[in-house]
């Protein structure tokens, strides 16, 4: 999941959501007006059908554009908006909480794998387990920084192996993740999976996760296909 798949917004993707939604003819439920999807972006972000059709899954496809620096400073100031705040912190009641605020690593691995399922259906089980440990320690990381520009990420990663040779000692490691770091690596996952820079829709996203949620691990993903 730390893949960037921001789409580029081109006519094709467009089509491809606008025939989606056309058909869809309902669930194994009833559709729930109260939790569809608004935005047509998100709602091919959601359906469960989104990497049977362009050339390239949408967890692979990139978009350059959202690391100039004026689309950083948005995503960056997007971090203190109160909607998005509002909605991550909603969101963070799924974690299962210590006395201390902390949320364990085996917490953490129990809502990301189903947050996996969800944004990833089909992926496998191995690797969907793999990419949520390396996000783990990546998310529990006290040097990790956000909003960085490719060459940024290039060079800290350079640094920080001279660092690590010199020191010859591993990255201080963690058990649990606390609530700042958390809500760092909640805003990640909408930042990256989110096709626009906009609040109402990582809003609306944690909200279809949050919905989604409650059919962790039904065979029927149709269960919660309410675009």
């Amino acid at each position: 999941m730390s893949d960037d798949p921001k789409n580029d917004g081109d006519n094709a993707q467009d089509d491809i959501a606008s025939k989606l939604l056309k058909n869809l003819e309902g669930g194994s439920v009833e559709p729930d007006n109260q939790n569809k999807i608004s935005n047509k972006d998100l709602a091919y972000v959601f359906h469960q059908n989104r990497d049977n059709f362009p050339a390239k899954p949408y967890y692979e496809d990139g978009n350059p554009e959202m690391y100039i620096k004026e689309h950083i400073e948005k995503r960056r100031l997007l971090m203190q908006n109160e909607t998005v705040v509002d909605a991550i912190n909603d969101f963070m009641t799924e974690f299962k909480k210590n006395g201390q605020g902390h949320v364990s690593k085996d917490e953490y691995f129990r809502v990301f794998l189903n947050v996996g399922m969800i944004l990833r259906p089909g992926i496998d089980a191995d690797d969907l387990q793999k990419i949520i440990k390396e996000e783990f320690d990546n998310d529990t990381s006290d040097s990790k920084v956000l909003f960085v520009t490719e060459e940024d990420q290039k060079n800290q990663a350079e640094i920080d192996q001279r660092n690590q040779q010199s020191q010859m000692s591993a990255p201080k490691t963690y058990d649990y993740i606390d609530q700042q770091k958390l809500f760092r690596a909640l805003f990640e996952l909408a930042d990256t999976w989110c096709p626009n820079i906009d609040e109402f829709e990582y809003k609306e996203f944690f909200q279809q996760l949050k919905f989604r949620l409650k059919y962790a691990g039904q065979q029927d993903t149709s269960a919660y296909d309410v675009l």
